[in-house]
């Protein structure tokens, strides 16, 4: 990959993911695979705006 797709690989500083069933026991084999996860990523600031450089944008600011 070349060019901003290959400085957003780079972006990412962390990926990690939660069991939203954490405190619950795993019953059996035919549940676990479907226990709900949250994908928690991580971004490096600075990265993230080089890439938005240059792409010709910027990075939103406002609050949400």
């Amino acid at each position: 990959m070349t060019g901003a797709g290959s400085r957003a690989q780079a972006a990412p500083r962390r990926l990690c993911d939660h069991d939203q069933m954490s405190g619950t026991l795993v019953r059996d084999e035919q549940g676990t695979r479907h226990r709900p996860y949250d994908l928690i990523v991580e971004f490096d600031k600075e990265k993230i705006d080089d890439l938005l450089r240059a792409l010709a944008s910027s990075p939103g600011l406002r609050s949400r």
